[in-house]
């Protein structure tokens, strides 16, 4: 009688050939996920630094700081929250944790119409 089958050999064979396929796509998947998470992560740090600027833009006389060159303050993220500037929760992408809302906004006047602005985080 002639049977057809595969042989233990073969089989064996397939199953390696499918785990080393398997562990390449992972390796590049994983790798596109956390490309895409700190792709995300720099785009709400330049959201926060823009919503930042419009609002001290927009609350310049609250902030008599604007008028001197080199001086410096901060604003949280809560103002920029309560102004609708930006949504909550503000999540850090990178490692799924909301940030907090007291995280402070760094804000440096160059000069009279020049401010810099870095994220506390």
């Amino acid at each position: 009688m002639n049977k057809k089958a595969f042989t233990l050999i073969e089989v064996l064979a397939t199953i390696v050939i499918l785990g080393v396929l398997s562990a390449i796509v992972f390796i590049n998947v994983n790798g596109y996920i956390q490309t895409s998470r700190e792709t995300s992560y720099d785009t709400l740090v330049k959201t926060i630094k823009l919503s930042a600027e419009l609002y001290v833009s927009e609350h310049s006389n609250e902030f008599p700081q604007l008028e001197v060159s080199g001086s410096m303050f901060y604003i949280e993220l809560i103002d920029l929250v309560n102004a609708d500037y930006l949504d909550e929760p503000i999540v850090d992408e990178r490692t799924g944790e909301e940030i907090p809302l007291t995280t402070k906004v760094n804000i440096t006047v160059i000069n009279k119409n020049d401010i810099t602005i870095d994220l506390d985080y």
